[in-house]
């Protein structure tokens, strides 16, 4: 199992700093960097043609929510599941 996070690399070793726990092994995502973002919103208008929302509509959508980017991810097959909370 390998666990990816979602958001600011430095912001989650604040975290585990203060928690006393090893994010070794973890691979960080930051949305707005990912290369397969516009394949998350070709997916999305694929899926969800009927809304008819503009491409730039469904990118500020994914980018806003980390649970559609979180999502988006699981639809591309990029992993395998997905679960939230927050620390």
């Amino acid at each position: 199992c390998k666990p990816v996070l979602l958001g600011r690399r430095d912001d989650f070793f604040t975290s585990a700093e203060v928690l006393g726990i090893s994010l070794k092994g973890a691979e960080f995502i930051y949305p707005t960097d990912d290369p397969r973002l516009e394949q998350m919103v070709a997916l999305y208008q694929k899926r969800r043609a009927k809304e008819g929302l503009t491409n730039d509509q469904v990118r500020a959508l994914i980018l806003a929510d980390p649970l559609m980017f979180g999502g988006g991810l699981v639809g591309l097959g990029a992993v395998d599941g997905m679960t939230a909370g927050a620390i």
